[in-house]
């Protein structure tokens, strides 16, 4: 099923992510896994959704530029 390979493939770039984060950052690094995941959240909801792909996709945008500028 499409829910299992997409678990799949995010746990495996989130991991991947987060131990080249770890690299750069030190162990801070490994914080990313947490907004990894709610990202690959946000988007397995989205695509999830057919009703309401776009009202999804609008209201995270927005969030994005909102956390962006300030």
């Amino acid at each position: 099923p499409f829910w299992a390979a997409y678990l799949g493939s995010a746990l495996a770039v989130s991991l991947l992510g987060a131990v080249y984060a770890a690299q750069s950052l030190g162990p801070r690094g490994y914080l990313m896994i947490p907004l990894f995941a709610a990202l690959y959240a946000y988007l397995y909801t989205a695509l999830d959704s057919e009703e309401y792909a776009l009202l999804i996709g609008s209201v995270g945008l927005f969030l994005i530029v909102a956390a962006v500028m300030f």
